[in-house]
């Protein structure tokens, strides 16, 4: 996973991480064919901010404002590479 990790919990609520697992690849699935555009690491990491009890709907709302954020600062300089780390 990504340096995101501080916002998800250790372990599964019931002590297994496998169960964790296979419930993100589940959850990623679904982001996929609702065509979401989230990876895998970014639903990791807000899941896990749900999971600590972060309001679901403001971050589903600062992710559609980053999104316009980002698509309007390449809008303002084009030709330039974005830069992904």
């Amino acid at each position: 996973m990504s340096g995101l990790r501080g916002a998800e919990p250790v372990a599964a609520p019931d002590g297994s991480n496998e169960s964790r697992q296979e419930a993100l690849e589940i959850l990623y699935e679904i982001a996929t064919l609702l065509n979401t555009g989230l990876n895998k690491d970014t639903l990791a990491a807000l899941v896990g901010l749900c999971e600590l009890g972060v309001n679901p709907e403001a971050l589903a709302e600062a992710v559609q404002d980053l999104r316009q954020e980002a698509n309007r600062l390449r809008e303002d300089a084009p030709g330039e590479p974005v830069v992904r780390r």
